[in-house]
């Protein structure tokens, strides 16, 4: 990638293959770029805690997950008459307690078979600042769902600490799924409410746990997002209105570099060849009446079922608009 003046090429590390499902998990930003990819055909299954930016969280979920232990009445809270975990992000609330049972133990069921077969799994961190319930230093929680402050301790995770229960995790993962690859990176989202140098020192302790994690542990990479977003798009106009997080040409941007370091050959070609027909199957005519648009529409219906006997895993993506 070259804008501005500044080359930098990702490492090519391809471990994305489009006939694998991929796992996504961590903060927004990895949700970015599991919506570009499901977008482009490919089978993805988002993490079913939902957005996590810290690490601590996000590896008590995992561990939960792999052990099915589902949740009950007592792992729920009831603030302002809206019941809710303190594990999940707010999609999941409600003010059923059974409805929000029901989706959070379904969802775990669906996610623990997901990472059981995914080839790939993304990991984003976001922050090493992380929240624990008051009187419970052990008890890292991923959302605070607004309750109040006195609730919770705030505190930089260790990198460490971190490392060590990372390498566990990832050794029991691979125990499920010898295949398994994984590709971390560090969000390019700045949080800016912690402040800049605040922000900075938590970005370092990720950076510092990614480089223990690639050199320690088998098959496990680095994707440099927040590289391509902070030193190489660089200008303001790459980011949204308020200048913390990516604009959707930067997350294409990404996206796009994301492809050319991590998918292997035959992926690359299934992408463009998906790219092609979204490109075509995204015209809308003036005149659908004509025979120009009837011969078109043949060609375009053609090139489906080209792409449906090359890649029969289509069939299942929900890929094609009606």
């Amino acid at each position: 990638m070259q804008i501005q003046g500044l080359e930098f090429t990702p490492p090519r590390n391809p471990v994305l293959d489009y006939r694998r499902a991929v796992y996504t998990a961590g903060s927004c930003f990895a949700l970015n770029i599991a919506n570009e990819l499901q977008s482009e055909g490919f089978d993805i299954q988002t993490h079913p805690f939902g957005i996590v930016y810290s690490p601590l969280p996000m590896l008590k979920q995992f561990q939960r997950m792999l052990d099915a232990r589902m949740y009950t009445m007592d792992d729920l809270q009831l603030e302002n008459e809206i019941w809710i975990s303190y594990d999940h992000h707010s999609d999941y609330a409600g003010t059923d307690p059974n409805q929000v049972l029901a989706g959070i133990n379904a969802a775990l069921e669906k996610g623990k078979k997901a990472i059981e077969t995914a080839g790939l799994l993304l990991l984003t961190f976001g922050s090493a600042r992380t929240f624990f319930m008051a009187g419970h230093e052990n008890t890292p929680v991923a959302n605070c769902h607004r309750s109040p402050a006195k609730s919770f301790k705030q505190a930089m995770a260790d990198p460490a600490n971190m490392t060590a229960a990372y390498l566990e995790l990832f050794a029991r993962l691979r125990f499920h799924n010898p295949d398994l690859k994984i590709m971390l990176s560090v969000s390019p989202v700045r949080h800016l409410r912690e402040g800049l140098v605040q922000n900075n020192r938590s970005k370092a302790r990720l950076f510092m746990l990614v480089e223990a994690l690639c050199e320690q542990a088998h098959e496990v990479h680095y994707f440099p997002a927040y590289e391509l977003l902070l030193d190489v798009l660089r200008d303001y106009r790459w980011y949204a209105e308020d200048y913390a997080h990516p604009s959707q040409a930067a997350v294409g941007a990404i996206c796009d570099a994301f492809m050319e370091s991590c998918a292997t050959d035959e992926t690359l070609e299934f992408s463009q060849s998906i790219r092609q027909y979204q490109r075509d199957a995204g015209h809308r005519p003036r005149f659908p009446e004509t025979a120009a648009f009837r011969a078109f529409q043949t060609r375009l219906d053609d090139a489906k079922a080209r792409l449906l006997k090359e890649y029969p895993e289509l069939e299942t993506r929900n890929l094609f608009r009606q």
